[in-house]
């Protein structure tokens, strides 16, 4: 969950991991946390890029081979 901001003002993010089934209590935690330091509504002033990204490019195992052996 995003947390506070660097200085290029970019969102720095807390992962919390709990005990087994016990989501209740990181619910809560990331509910102290909102009320804490709100979140909700903010955006990061800077973007990680000026690019449009690139497709990616995928090689299947199972393609015809064009090699004659």
């Amino acid at each position: 969950m995003p947390l506070a901001e660097g200085q290029s003002g970019l969102p720095i993010g807390l992962l919390m991991t709990g005990k087994f089934a016990d989501e209740l209590t990181l619910l809560q935690l990331g509910r102290q946390l909102e009320e804490a330091m709100p979140w909700k509504g903010r955006k990061p002033a800077v973007h990680v890029s000026t690019t449009q990204p690139q497709p990616a490019v995928y090689m299947s195992m199972n393609a015809p081979s064009h090699d004659k052996v």
